[in-house]
């Protein structure tokens, strides 16, 4: 853990030395609340309520929560949006005082590394991404004394501690070896949220020429040469992407095959590790399709540095035939060329291999949760409170509060179905749904379960969306070929050797890949050296690392790796369509 301190206490003083010197030069300013540390984190308390009967022979518990804020703060809401049908109402209900100390998202891992070395923090931590890079990991921070064990709140948080007892993969995600209870997270129990993107491609192209949707690499690669040569916009231009995406997107692509670019599992999450320049096979495979889509032009040649913001606009001059990205640009592009006379992006499978497999690179599908967490620190005067209050978000009531909002407001009950209003959906200034929903919709700081029925109605309301998530990309997945490394944490003195081996080892891997990728190494010629400097920079000695972690993990809770997500229901009648381009392809009952 010294070592660990240390960097804390290091950034600590540095950047309260630039935020003093930023004090120096301006006052603080807040319409909310008090403002600290220059103007990067503002605490807002929240007006105070009437409480029952019942509460008033006791004070208001105060309970104090940190968290990164977006575009929107929870003031933003109150044009619309009372504050007693919100956090007045939780201040009522459960005898609380809450108050908010937020920071930038862009300044947010600094601001939470000062309160962890300086030990300032508040009742409550929100923290986006539970194995942050900065080495800010809720498992150290309970070594270090910041966070309790949430088993020592057992009796005020049944809810929750129910969902981990019964879920042996949420379980092991949440509890270090030592089998605490770090955080509350934000369990998936539906596949179709898990499988939240995939492979698109223009339907209305392959008809042009006579193909089906690509059903292996071949057919892929042979698809998208016929979208580079044969003007398939018929503008006379050579100017179609055959595959639109960056250097991200082709590694992605380079996971199709089975191994991705340093560790992997083979067998599933409850399979076992390999690094994946040892095998020798399937690593060249990756490497040799990376590098035809790069050197054939089968990407966007820009792809290296390449700005997504160019690809709505490509999609809108009919030059892209094919990419891979999530459900909402999918929803998002049929839509927006309803009108063009053919245009159809529709997804297609993970191509299968040569050993009639398709893998998958699904994360969230392995560990049935987000990255984000949330956790209660030492320095809670009253914990139980604390965990009572969050343990809320997890029961029907909670969830559909920081889920769907205010009943009447943010949406209406159609029957059992919650459907957002237009204020969400059809917003009155102009606000896109996203934006919507995160101005008016949300408790800040506190988990809950992922519901499909949010993403039904602001994802899938084209039939290529609704398609792909509940069909397409969802039902050829399969758990023992998903190939990322489990959220395994390490030890201290393990991490600290990992990082350095991966500092020199990335690096290389990163900058060989590139000259496999542009032909500058030929995959033939120069694998045998590229492997042999691999185990030159340790690659051996992490492979060993990373593995004692992975099992380590899958020993948690004394129950072995289980896929348990399972599938979801919804009412369509309840979604109306906003386009019906491509409902013939669509299967019959998600209409």
């Amino acid at each position: 853990m010294k070592r660990r301190r240390m960097r804390l206490a290091m950034l600590a003083l540095s950047l309260l030395l630039v935020f003093s010197l930023m004090a120096c030069q301006q006052t603080p300013t807040s319409t909310t609340g008090s403002t600290s540390g220059g103007a990067t984190t503002t605490t807002t308390k929240a007006s105070s309520t009437t409480t029952t009967t019942t509460q008033a022979a006791e004070e208001p518990v105060p309970i104090s929560i940190w968290y990164a804020v977006g575009r929107f703060t929870i003031d933003d809401r109150r044009d619309k949006i009372p504050e007693e049908k919100d956090i007045g109402f939780l201040n009522e209900r459960f005898n609380i005082d809450l108050s908010y100390t937020t920071a930038p998202s862009e300044q947010a891992r600094d601001q939470l590394g000062i309160m962890l070395a300086t030990n300032s923090m508040t009742d409550i931590i929100s923290m986006q991404g539970s194995f942050d890079t900065f080495l800010i990991r809720p498992d150290q921070m309970f070594a270090d004394g910041q966070i309790i064990d949430l088993k020592s709140v057992a009796s005020s948080i049944p809810t929750y501690m129910g969902i981990v007892d019964d879920n042996p993969v949420i379980k092991k995600n949440v509890m270090d070896d030592a089998d605490h209870i770090l955080y509350f997270g934000i369990p998936i129990f539906e596949a179709e949220v898990g499988m939240s993107g995939g492979l698109m491609i223009r339907k209305d192209w392959l008809d042009k020429y006579d193909l089906g949707l690509p059903q292996s690499i071949d057919e892929f690669l042979t698809a998208l040469r016929a979208f580079r040569d044969n003007d398939p916009n018929g503008n006379g231009q050579k100017d179609e992407v055959p595959f639109c995406g960056n250097q991200g997107s082709l590694q992605v692509i380079g996971n199709l095959i089975g191994v991705q670019e340093t560790f992997s599992m083979v067998g599933g999450t409850g399979g076992y590790v390999v690094f994946g320049p040892f095998e020798e096979e399937a690593y060249k495979k990756r490497l040799t399709l990376i590098a035809t889509m790069a050197q054939e032009k089968l990407i966007n040649e820009n792809y290296y540095n390449f700005d997504f913001q160019m690809r709505d606009t490509w999609i809108a001059e009919d030059r892209i035939g094919a990419a891979l990205t999530g459900l909402g640009n999918l929803d998002k592009w049929n839509n927006l060329m309803a009108d063009h006379p053919t245009f159809l992006m529709w997804p297609f499978n993970n191509p299968a291999q040569e050993d009639g497999k398709r893998y998958f690179d699904r994360t969230d599908l392995s560990k049935a949760m987000r990255h984000d967490v949330t956790m209660i620190s030492s320095n809670a005067a009253d914990p139980a409170k604390c965990g009572e209050f969050l343990d809320y978000f997890y029961t029907e009531e909670g969830h559909m509060l920081t889920t769907f909002g205010i009943e009447g407001l943010t949406y209406e009950m159609d029957g059992d179905f919650p459907k957002f209003t237009d204020l969400i959906v059809k917003n009155p200034d102009d606000l896109g749904v996203g934006d919507a929903q995160g101005k008016y919709i949300g408790i800040p700081g506190v988990r809950t379960y992922e519901d499909l029925r949010v993403w039904a109605q602001l994802s899938l309301t084209t039939p290529g969306s609704r398609q792909a998530a509940m069909r397409t990309w969802t039902d050829t997945f399969t758990e023992d070929t998903n190939t990322p490394i489990p959220p395994a944490m390490m030890s201290e003195a393990d991490a600290d050797e990992y990082a350095d081996i991966m500092a020199d080892l990335q690096t290389y891997i990163l900058e060989s890949v590139a000259k496999f990728t542009t032909g500058e190494w030929s995959v033939d010629a120069n694998f045998d050296d590229f492997v042999a400097q691999c185990r030159v920079l340790g690659a051996e000695r992490a492979l060993e690392l990373q593995d004692k972690a992975v099992k380590n993990w899958q020993a948690r809770g004394g129950e072995p790796y289980a896929y348990t997500l399972g599938r979801a229901e919804i009412d369509w009648s309840k979604i109306p369509l906003k386009t019906e381009k491509g409902i013939e392809l669509m299967d019959p009952d998600l209409r």
